[in-house]
């Protein structure tokens, strides 16, 4: 049998018997007492070799950072992953067959091998680990060519390498017999995550029990006018619900927004949310973008050519797809030239098991009903047409029924003609009996009466009325039910003459088109995909709607005495989402998602709070307190969008950090890609934070945990969370905002403070007793809390969690992708969270006697560093690099160096001045106005505000400029 016959039917590829076949030198060597460099050619190459480790991811006698070579350095997605340390042949390592009875694990305690299995193995080890921790390699392997021992060779500075497990394999037998473990430890595409698994330590002692302050503590509502708050919710039901029904068509035409329109958002914000037509896997179909010309333009082509499949409009849940198919139809029958029906299937197939054959019935009955309402819109002003032609328009109509029926009413006549010649009068039952029984199949009953539509009437110029149909709302039933109903919309092409539009998800349409999909051997024609509008743009066309159609008018028709408090509403909805640079609409758009709907639900929440922006510190803020007082710690997930990135499960250490910085990881994939986010396989997130020291089943939880909240996505079922871990993943907008906004606002910080889980009882404790006395005998309001200082508790409740947790975390210097992680997350956590700091231009002056908070920790940049008034700031290395340029870094200092001196906002020319004469980098003016036009396509939003020419940095700014100089020091 040759290899590739092995590969091909073999399920591992046929690498057992290779293996095997590389373990056929053991016993030679073993006779001729090779020495290392033998064992290693015919034995450890050979291996390696078979599981797929080649010269692009092996280093060989690699430097070890202390003057020698280590034998084997493996390398995986480009990083440093295992050592392998090899001796020859015949150093065998003496550990006893029987201390592993055959019903148990092999995995044995590093400490307990080192004292029993000999000098060798003990000299081995020590030299791996060794190794592995002078080139930061998590995990390393020791072998004689015929044993191998794994274990973790990273230390912690409360977890040492000798404290933790090891996996043995005795012999090669043994490798071959637990052949899935071997591939797991040293496959090149083993899974990375079990290796972790198994070399894991298990936590010691009781876990502890948590404290949520939330179950404890009486929340009560401050008193507001509940005249004033039924008036704005009017409004806000009647300006920001979906804008195609009959009653709302003057806001279809005005305050519709084309989804080709982007939004003003932030860069990484915009990417995030990114969702055009190149994302959506067409095969062998085109896929068009949702533009309402276009598709009207095609539906047109499409009916003269007669093309025999659905027209289908692809798009995620909320995007919009129904007002795009409600502004497309009204182009279509502005004239009347049409028959067009919108089917509404919302709530079908939420029943679980159901019958293809009694869903296409319900369906069929639906469309019937549709086209009813749709031609007697459209006959209603035809005065050429006498009542009777405008009968046969009406499917229900017992003069259209008889004549969808008359073959068999001319069959049962013919039957017992003489009969019915002789009994005229009982006709009339017959037909009865037989129109009752054509109902019966209402499929074949819309099949004839489209036909019927078509052939039978004209329009006033003479041509046939098209006959469009489109199948809508059923994005929430499974896909199932979605792959059933898009079978009856493809009959419905395929035998009659009208243009069927078939509105499905996005993740339906994308496993539809994979091999043996239902959508995979349908030639579709044509492929809309209607992507979700900036909400930026929406909001701003229904402000301008309300004041020109409602604050003009003297009372809305509509609103009533709501009316008056329109302007209100208008001010509320500008300044609290539409002003700075639409940074409140940024964020709620980034907690919806793609979905418009919620996105406008949440707008109402905000605008009905009353906050306003002008007195909370900014639109973030006052959009967050917004949020905030129309929730509960208990509902706020399901709300508003808003999640724990702070909670934990309980474990010994408590992983407060592993939320936001699995975040952050993510966060750094996603940059990776530049038309959208990279999704990133979730066994590579597993396994690279289990070698960082994370237990992986806590790591799988804290995924799961932020796939239920929305903060990360299946990439392969955006629309749904999924019931286990996905295979990839990829962060969100609204992950990206907990990231990089929400975590570092005290609002948000706050209330995750009340519903979250602590695990230390006397600062659980006290902060309960502070917020109890912030409010009064019946309870507390969020707004008592934000004025009372009990979030210390938490800030140091977090920052002692965050020392103990990163004691357990072994040392992943050399490893970017953890340096990356570090200098995202190590402000939310470095202490006492700063209060929302004010902008420059709201600054108190220097006169005032108002010092600017500065940053907690400085160390490497000269005396005074903690000082926010120190005249020297210490210089910076000049190779010093971050997103990838020495510019942002040099930025940052300068600035800092201003915002020290009290000079800042700065224009490029002071900020030359003061890195040369305070910085010792001497750099043009010129090239750092450069820089910051070269930045712009950079990840930098955050670190600096712009005004004009000047900037100013920001509190985020300081803290990756703290973090790039902790880091270099190191």
């Amino acid at each position: 049998m040759t290899e590739g016959h092995h590969d091909a039917e073999s399920p591992d590829g046929g690498r057992r018997e290779r293996l095997s076949a590389a373990f056929e030198a053991v016993g030679e060597l073993k006779l001729w007492d090779a020495n290392e460099a033998t064992t290693r050619v015919r034995t450890v190459d050979e291996v390696l070799r078979v599981l797929g480790w080649d010269r692009d991811s092996t280093e060989f006698e690699a430097r070890s950072g202390g003057g020698d070579f280590l034998d084997y350095l493996l390398r995986w997605a480009g990083e440093p992953w295992l050592v392998v340390e090899a001796k020859r042949i015949n150093e065998t390592f003496h550990v006893d067959p029987a201390a592993f009875p055959s019903d148990r694990s092999h995995v044995r305690a590093v400490k307990g091998l080192m004292s029993k299995g000999g000098e060798n193995l003990r000299r081995a080890m020590n030299q791996a680990a060794g190794y592995a921790n002078a080139r930061a390699v998590p995990f390393c392997a020791v072998t004689n060519g015929a044993q191998w021992i794994f274990f973790r060779g990273l230390s912690a500075p409360r977890a040492p390498w000798t404290e933790g497990r090891a996996l043995v394999f005795l012999s090669p037998e043994e490798v071959l017999a637990r052949f899935d473990d071997f591939m797991d430890c040293l496959g090149r595409d083993g899974r990375r995550s079990e290796i972790v698994r198994l070399l894991e330590q298990p936590t010691l002692g009781e876990l502890p029990e948590p404290i949520i302050p939330a179950e404890v503590l009486r929340f009560k509502r401050r008193p507001r006018d509940d005249e004033d708050v039924a008036r704005i919710a009017a409004i806000s039901s009647y300006m920001l619900a979906d804008i195609h029904s009959d009653d709302r068509l003057e806001m279809l035409d005005r305050c519709y927004v084309s989804p080709n329109l982007t939004s003003d958002f932030d860069t990484s914000i915009a990417r995030l949310l990114k969702d055009s037509a190149e994302h959506v896997e067409g095969g062998d179909a085109e896929v068009l973008d949702g533009d309402v010309d276009d598709f009207a333009r095609t539906v047109t082509w499409r009916e003269k050519i007669g093309l025999k499949h659905p027209v289908v409009v692809v798009g995620n849940i909320g995007a919009g797809k129904t007002t795009f198919i409600h502004r497309a139809f009204r182009k279509l029958k502005v004239d009347r030239l049409a028959f067009p029906a919108i089917i509404d299937l919302e709530g079908f197939g939420r029943a679980g098991t159901f019958n293809a054959a009694d869903e296409h019935r319900k369906v069929a009955e639906r469309v019937l009903e549709g086209l009813q309402r749709s031609t007697k819109g459209v006959l209603r002003g035809r005065d050429d047409l006498d009542e009777n032609a405008k009968r046969h328009g009406d499917p229900f109509h017992m003069a259209t029924l008889r004549t969808l029926c008359h073959r068999p009413l001319d069959e049962a006549r013919e039957v017992a003609r003489s009969y019915w010649a002789k009994h005229e009068d009982e006709w009339g039952l017959k037909v009865l009996e037989v129109v009752e029984k054509y109902r019966e199949n209402p499929v074949g009953w819309l099949v004839h009466f489209i036909r019927h539509l078509r052939h039978r009437l004209e329009r006033p110029d003479g041509l046939r009325y098209p006959v469009l149909l489109a199948i809508d709302n059923i994005d929430q039933a499974d896909s199932d039910y979605q792959k059933c109903v898009y079978g009856l919309a493809q009959q419905l092409a395929r035998d009659t003459p009208a243009i069927v539009v078939f509105c499905i998800r996005e993740d339906t349409y994308r496993e539809g088109r994979h091999p043996q999909g239902f959508l995979s051997s349908t030639p579709l024609s044509f492929v809309f995909h209607v992507k979700t509008p900036g909400l930026d743009h929406v909001l701003r066309r229904r402000l301008d709607f309300a004041r020109a159609h409602l604050l003009n008018a003297s009372r809305s028709v509509q609103l009533g005495e709501a009316s008056d408090a329109v302007p209100v509403w208008c001010d509320r909805l500008e300044r609290n989402l539409l002003a700075n640079r639409s940074a409140g609409a940024e964020l709620v758009g980034a907690l919806a998602g793609q979905n418009m709907r919620a996105a406008l639900d949440m707008t109402g929440r905000v605008v009905a709070s009353g906050v306003e922006a002008a007195t909370t510190g900014g639109a973030t803020a006052a959009v967050l307190q917004g949020l905030l007082s129309v929730s509960t710690p208990r509902t706020m997930t399901e709300r508003v969008g808003l999640a724990n990135v702070f909670d934990a499960e309980p474990a010994v250490p408590v992983p407060h950090a592993l939320r936001l910085r699995l975040l952050a990881y993510l966060h750094g994939t996603s940059k990776l890609a530049h038309a959208r986010p990279l999704e990133e396989r979730s066994e590579v997130v597993v396994a690279r934070f289990g070698a960082w020291g994370y237990r992986t089943v806590l790591v799988r939880e804290a995924l799961l945990s932020l796939l239920r909240s929305g903060l990360v996505c299946d990439a392969q079922n955006r629309a749904s969370p999924a019931t286990g871990l996905p295979s990839r993943i990829g962060l969100t907008a609204s992950g990206y905002v907990h990231l990089m906004r929400l975590s570092r606002e005290r609002q948000f910080r706050f209330l995750m403070a009340c519903a979250g889980r602590w695990y230390d009882r006397e600062l659980a404790e006290r902060f309960i007793e502070r917020c109890q006395g912030a409010g009064s005998d019946d309870g507390c309001t969020f707004g008592d809390l934000l004025e009372s200082t009990a979030d210390d508790f938490f800030e140091a409740y977090l920052k002692a969690r965050y020392q103990a947790e990163n004691a357990q975390l072994v040392d992943l210097a050399d490893h970017r992708w953890t340096r990356d992680v570090l200098s995202v997350t190590a402000s939310i956590f470095s202490g006492t969270i700063e209060r929302p700091r004010q902008s420059w231009q709201e600054s108190p002056s220097a006169a005032d006697g108002a010092a600017r908070p500065g940053p907690t920790l400085f160390p490497g940049l000269g005396a005074g560093a903690n000082d926010a008034s120190a005249e020297k700031l210490g210089r910076i290395p000049r190779d010093l690099a971050s997103r990838g340029t020495v510019w942002v870094p040099r930025i940052l200092w300068a600035l800092e160096w201003t915002r020290r001196q009290q000079k800042e906002p700065a224009s490029p020319k002071e900020m030359s001045e003061a890195l040369a004469q305070h910085g010792d980098i001497d750099v043009p003016h010129n090239n750092i106005s450069r820089a910051f036009r070269d930045l712009k396509k950079a990840d930098v939003s955050g670190l600096w505000v712009v005004t004009g020419k000047r900037y100013a940095i920001t509190s985020s700014g300081t803290a990756l400029l703290i973090s790039l100089v902790e880091s270099d020091v190191r």
